[in-house]
């Protein structure tokens, strides 16, 4: 099964072992159309974030297979979030190539891609692999729009102390009806999803330097 769990649901913890360190201590944060998950240590706040040195992307846990998407396809939507992340941080902060040189190091990683019926809520107090799934368990003729779920950990570069722990549940576009055999989950779906993702991101972690 899919370990991307967002939150402890009625009948379920959200302890299994996917990327960040406790799901339990995540908070639910954001207007009501744009929620997510978040952690912040007690010392977080106003803390220095430059240098800063970016891990590559990867996929949690490693080696899940995701019913919708091939290995092919995730590989390529690794890299473009890769790239992605490292030029928009360039634009905003100083980027370290080593942990000795920053003051933070900020992990991250897909752990969930799939699809949900278009308009639903993108944070529900319920574990994620409720809320998306494959296309093959949508009630037909529903109109679909590609998800992703994307974690990220900011660690004290000098300790590997937690700072933040934060988890978004991503739209990218719409991919039609479920039933319809051209409706098919794509890469190009899911781009959309992952420039919002890197967008906020960068503006959370990094303000504008002077």
């Amino acid at each position: 099964r899919h370990a991307s769990l967002a939150a402890a649901g009625a009948a379920e913890s959200a302890t299994s072992p996917a990327f960040l360190s406790d799901y339990d201590r995540l908070e639910k944060a954001g207007r009501p159309r744009s929620r997510y998950l978040v952690y912040m240590a007690p010392n977080a706040e106003g803390r220095a974030v430059h240098p800063i040195q970016l891990m590559p992307s990867s996929v949690a846990p490693k080696g899940v297979v995701f019913e919708d998407f091939t290995a092919e396809q995730m590989s390529k939507l690794i890299s473009y979030l890769g790239s992605r992340l490292n030029a928009e941080f360039a634009k905003q902060a100083r980027v370290s190539r080593d942990a000795g040189g920053a003051a933070v190091i900020l992990r991250m990683a897909i752990t969930q891609v799939g699809v949900q019926e278009k308009g639903r809520k993108l944070i529900d107090p319920v574990p994620l692999r409720l809320v998306t799934g494959s296309i093959r368990n949508v009630t037909q003729g529903k109109p679909l729009q590609a998800v992703a779920t994307i974690e990220s950990r900011m660690l004290d570069a000098a300790t590997g102390a937690v700072l933040r722990e934060r988890l978004d549940h991503v739209i990218g576009a719409d991919i039609g009806r479920a039933g319809d055999p051209q409706t098919h989950l794509t890469l190009e779906a899911l781009t959309p999803a992952a420039d919002d993702w890197v967008e906020t991101l960068v503006k959370v972690t990094a303000p504008k330097l002077d």
